[in-house]
């Protein structure tokens, strides 16, 4: 809900255009600070810049972290809001098209 209060609260000063790209930066900047300077949660993540949807098998292939290590970044970024679990398609994906957004922006550069 924040995130629809603040982008309305916006528009209404500045062009939808001027909104939606300081957005998009804000979005950039929160996977910035949660990644930080680690490799793990950098490579847990990375594979959700191109592809949004993974299951566990999927995720397990695509990622070279130990299974045990990425399990734990798995329910780190779901804590965190980055990532959303659907328990009845055991599924991950990001919370939200903004978190799409930052995560497509901080691995496509």
């Amino acid at each position: 809900m924040w995130e629809i209060q603040k982008i309305l609260t916006d528009l209404f000063g500045e062009d939808l255009d001027v909104v939606l790209s300081e957005y998009k930066k804000l979005m950039r900047g929160i996977i910035e600070d949660y990644i930080g300077f680690s490799s793990e949660k950098e490579t847990a993540l990375k594979v959700f810049a191109d592809r949004a949807v993974w299951s566990r098998p999927d995720l397990k292939g695509q990622c070279d972290l130990p299974y045990v290590k990425l399990e734990e970044m798995l329910h780190n970024l779901v804590s965190a809001n980055i990532l959303c679990y659907d328990p009845t398609e055991a599924v991950f994906y990001p919370q939200g098209k903004s978190m799409k957004w930052g995560v497509g922006l901080y691995f496509n550069k």
